[in-house]
């Protein structure tokens, strides 16, 4: 009650070194703005999902992928691809019909994320799956099948994620 009434009032605040005296108005004026300036500085530490642009390797020179990870509760990751003027897998590798996407980590197996959805007509390709690594690489590889065990040397993203 006290301090909201020396607010209200503008009552000088009175220091243990007498050459200095400031209102508490300031006083709480200087430290709203550090307690904002240290939060807003927490926010951008914090921020949204990454985002990757990436060209496309290979055969498929002339895709661009968008990349955006996001951190979600638990330690995962959401991985979500969008890529654009990619051409059809059989023009990547003669045997291909499907594009698989894999996450690898250092001292890992690749690990399958799903089937890339491909529309052929619009030359596009999107995946959104989930990630437990920290750290990992996403490869696109063109394939024969969905039930491919490992990626083919048939590349065409690579993006490191951190």
């Amino acid at each position: 009650m006290f301090l909201k009434g020396a607010l209200e009032m503008n009552i000088p605040f009175v220091s243990i070194c007498p050459v200095r005296q400031m209102s508490f108005r300031v006083v709480s004026r200087f430290a709203l703005g550090w307690v904002l300036l240290g939060g807003a500085g927490l926010a951008v530490g914090c921020g949204g999902p990454s985002k990757y642009f990436v060209t496309g390797a290979g055969s498929a020179a002339s895709a661009d992928a968008n990349i955006e990870v996001e951190r979600l509760e638990g330690g995962n990751k959401m991985v979500r691809l969008d890529i654009q003027n990619l051409p059809p897998p059989e023009r990547v590798a003669e045997d291909a019909s499907v594009y698989v996407v894999w996450f690898t980590a250092e001292d890992q197996a690749p690990l399958k994320a799903g089937t890339l959805s491909f529309d052929s007509d619009e030359r596009t390709g999107r995946l959104q799956a989930t990630s437990a690594f920290d750290e990992f690489v996403v490869l696109v590889t063109a394939e024969e099948s969905t039930g491919a065990g490992s990626p083919s040397s048939h590349v065409v993203i690579r993006q490191s994620v951190e």
